[in-house]
């Protein structure tokens, strides 16, 4: 019995998990969670309700709390990646320049295919490495503010 779980919530879990456009994955924690309900209805199956009740607890913390502390974190942090569309490939200059006045360091860019806006004629990826950590939103402005940018978000 415990096989046919594992075997079925495995296949549900995978079909979870996805990547997107942007190169992201998404859905991990979801099939995740779909893991340890499976495990916590199997224990309280065979009568093992205090491990069932401790992966409860254990799981809520998992969730909430340590997700918290990754936004905190995150949001602190001195790498930012970005995700940019262009109505125009000139841009993507004026992105450059820009952040060469900001003294920001762009460690990587990857041109992708535009997926928001229709009129978008090329996008970007790109992982910027900041001086300082309270630019985060000054820089994500400023990028938007920019004549050309038809989208732009933090990833």
């Amino acid at each position: 019995m415990a096989s046919q779980v594992i075997s079925g919530i495995g296949f549900l879990g995978a079909g979870t998990i996805i990547v997107t456009g942007r190169h992201q994955v998404k859905g991990l924690t979801t099939a995740a969670g779909l893991w340890a309900t499976a495990c916590m209805g199997l224990a309280i199956g065979i009568g093992f309700y205090k491990a069932a009740i401790l992966g409860c607890l254990l799981i809520a913390f998992s969730t909430l709390v340590l997700h918290r502390l990754d936004n905190m974190i995150l949001s602190k942090s001195k790498v930012l990646d970005i995700y940019i569309e262009f109505k125009k490939s000139a841009s993507i200059t004026a992105i450059l320049d820009t952040m060469k006045f900001h003294d920001v360091h762009i460690d990587s860019i990857e041109m992708v295919k535009p997926t928001y806006d229709s009129n978008a004629s090329m996008a970007a990826i790109m992982t910027l490495r900041l001086k300082q950590k309270k630019f985060r939103l000054e820089i994500m402005a400023t990028i938007c503010s920019l004549e050309g940018v038809s989208f732009a978000e933090e990833i």
